[in-house]
């Protein structure tokens, strides 16, 4: 049938072929923006209410960071304190000290005279006068002293050391320094 057309009549016609072939294009690209953007809203939706809580968060990082400052500076300030308490001498009991010489005091060894002298950390000393029923009585009874962990010395002096037998003596004990516990 289109043979049977005049020639402007056959250009009309496929001018008006084209036409419809862009209409019906232009219909389908129209109804494929459509479903698409309706499909993208709930996405929409969601990314923004993300970003909104995300701008939130963002917005109390200050404060956060400012309370976490106060912690950590709460936290130093309680180590320092805790090293300083550490630092704090052990303070010795008299009754602790006498417990550990009389632990140690052997036979042929008799006290009779203890001697405290204290600081404010507790006794920093004692001196012990007594007497040995031997040289070696006397030396064993140092060198068990200063074993002790208690004590750092003991000292006796040689002139007590004179006599092999029945010796009066006069006996120093410094204690050892102790951390608190």
């Amino acid at each position: 049938m289109i043979n049977l057309l005049p020639p402007r009549g056959k250009k009309v016609m496929h001018r008006e072929y084209w036409f419809r072939v862009g209409t019906v294009t232009a219909l389908l690209m129209a109804v494929a923006f459509a479903v698409g953007f309706v499909f993208l809203v709930p996405t929409y939706v969601l990314v923004r209410s993300q970003s909104e809580a995300l701008l939130m968060e963002v917005g109390t990082l200050p404060d956060m960071r400012s309370k976490e400052e106060s912690a950590e500076m709460l936290v130093k300030e309680t180590n320092a304190l805790a090293t300083e308490l550490n630092r704090v001498p052990y303070e010795q009991k008299l009754s602790d000290v006498l417990a550990s010489v009389d632990r140690v005091v052997g036979t042929g060894i008799s006290i009779s005279r203890v001697v405290a002298s204290r600081t404010e950390n507790g006794v920093a000393g004692i001196d012990l006068t007594g007497n040995a029923a031997s040289r070696e009585a006397l030396i064993s009874f140092r060198d068990a002293l200063e074993e002790d962990p208690l004590f750092a010395r003991a000292d006796v002096p040689i002139s007590d050391l004179v006599r092999s037998e029945g010796l009066p003596f006069t006996m120093s004990i410094t204690l050892a320094i102790r951390e608190s516990e």
